[in-house]
């Protein structure tokens, strides 16, 4: 919800109608010397909807203000071009590696407006070497959706990054690719590490339905050696949908899990089954045993 309200925050409403000599007039004003005139100039462009696109040079410029306000307001009208400021992606995918998380953010969202025309160049900035870079990438595709399909397979190898903001982000991109990455995330979690394991079980979760094939996988992985990857197995099947009789004899299971983390991640689950009545008999016999 966070983020949704945020990104209804970075599309102001088109509210005016100008002219081509007023909106050269803007471009002129979004350089001027006085912060207040190019905020306001700024602020005029996002409102403006697709006719700012004449202005997209001087907004790609104004991204390099020194005034916050400035930046977020030229970012905003950008977003509002959509796939019209594709020559933005360039300075939009540089602003991903940016120290201000705002500024991050919204570059993502942006880029993410722009869609599949973005997808070429935020596959290579999955292979960053800075880290904001990389999540910042993964967050633009998880915008772009279904768009992105050519993007699975990096995302699938950065699964595994070192950064958990960028596996993080890795796993809600793929999350939104729908059953044809359920191969590719199949094999990272059949071969990788720990972390691989973790992030393949979270996207399989995130999939739900689309993941149903795989139940018999994601169950092998209940009595990994991780402790983390017993933890995103139960999840994934929770999510996935398996019978309710078998979920809950699972999580009996790990609730005797001789990690804390694993039986308590196995109770917070236990409480969502539904009706909690089904619960009954295989608390008792947890208890009784």
């Amino acid at each position: 919800l966070v983020i949704t309200a945020l990104a209804v925050c970075l599309v102001a409403t088109p509210l005016v109608a100008l002219s081509d000599d007023d909106i050269n007039d803007l471009q002129t004003k979004i350089k001027s010397v006085e912060v207040r005139e190019r905020r306001e100039a700024a602020r005029t462009l996002s409102q403006i909807g697709d006719n700012a696109a004449p202005a997209l040079s001087a907004l790609i410029k104004a991204l390099d203000d020194k005034d916050e306000q400035v930046i977020a307001h030229a970012l905003a009208a950008i977003t509002q071009l959509g796939p019209n400021a594709q020559a933005a992606v360039p300075r939009l995918i540089d602003n991903l590696k940016n120290k201000n998380a705002q500024v991050r953010f919204r570059s993502a969202y942006a880029l993410g407006q722009v869609g599949p025309e973005a997808v070429g160049p935020l596959i290579e900035a999955l292979n960053s070497e800075s880290p904001h870079q990389r999540a910042g990438a993964a967050t633009a595709l998880a915008w772009i959706g279904p768009d992105a399909l050519a993007a699975i397979d990096g995302l699938v190898q950065v699964l595994g990054d070192p950064d958990s903001r960028v596996r993080d982000e890795a796993t809600r991109a793929l999350g939104h690719m729908g059953p044809e990455c359920v191969s590719p995330v199949l094999v990272a979690l059949s071969t990788g590490d720990a972390n691989v394991r973790c992030s393949a079980l979270q996207v399989f979760a995130k999939l739900g339905q689309d993941a149903q094939g795989e139940v018999l996988t994601i169950r092998r992985f209940v009595t990994d050696d991780a402790p983390a990857v017993r933890i995103r197995a139960a999840q994934a099947l929770a999510h996935v949908g398996i019978p309710r009789s078998e979920l809950l004899q699972i999580l009996v299971e790990l609730l005797q899990d001789e990690h804390d983390d694993v039986h308590h991640a196995a109770g917070e689950l236990f409480m969502l089954v539904r009706p909690r009545e089904a619960t009954v008999p295989h608390l008792t016999r947890l208890i009784e045993g």
